[in-house]
């Protein structure tokens, strides 16, 4: 009996010393867990210069696409109204064209509301200026934390129009981004340069 025991001493203390080396093999010293924190930091250190330059140029793209669209929507209304733009066509046709003389450059893009779903493409986020407008509809209420902005005009407005852009001209303006200099001053809407 004596060796049976002596034998399942041996064992039992073999399991022991077995599990003891294992956990010893698998564990995380106090280095090691220092050295992956230093390790993160560092990779944090120079990652974190590089996405915060990245997300500050993402407004002039925003505006690049708005004015894309925007220039999608002039055809599309073009394509509707006999290949001419609103600015060149008379208010009583449907076009802005008075409205456009007499200053009013919102006109233009509230006749092509219909073609245009938001007014959010019409503003462009480094315009410190102007304010953002959220909808078309000039009665919507503003209820509870969300205070709509409606499309009232060239104050919400970011781009220019071209009075002279026809259709058969690809190589003249048809719109622009507003904040630009000519000769040291800036563009202001309604203004014949």
């Amino acid at each position: 009996m004596e060796t049976l025991a002596g034998a399942a001493r041996e064992e039992h203390a073999g399991e022991r010393r077995f599990i003891k080396s294992k956990r010893d093999r698998c564990g995380f010293t106090l280095i090691d867990l220092l050295l992956v924190i230093a390790v993160l930091l560092i990779l944090g250190v120079i990652l974190i210069p590089k996405i915060s330059v990245r997300t500050s140029r993402s407004p002039p793209r925003t505006c690049t696409n708005n004015l894309k669209q925007v220039g999608l929507a002039f055809r599309i209304w073009a394509d509707d109204h006999q290949y001419t733009f609103p600015q060149a066509l008379s208010v009583t046709n449907g076009g802005a064209m008075e409205a456009v003389m007499g200053g009013n450059v919102a006109a233009v893009f509230q006749v092509m509301s219909n073609v245009i779903n938001s007014p959010k493409i019409l503003f462009c986020p480094t315009d410190k200026k102007r304010i953002q407008a959220l909808t078309f509809d000039q009665a919507s209420p503003s209820t509870g934390w969300h205070k709509s902005v409606s499309f009232l005009g060239n104050s919400n407005l970011t781009y220019f129009v071209s009075l002279d852009a026809k259709d058969t001209s690809p190589e003249m303006f048809l719109s622009g981004d507003d904040n630009f200099l000519v000769g040291g001053n800036s563009g202001g809407y309604g203004e014949r340069r």
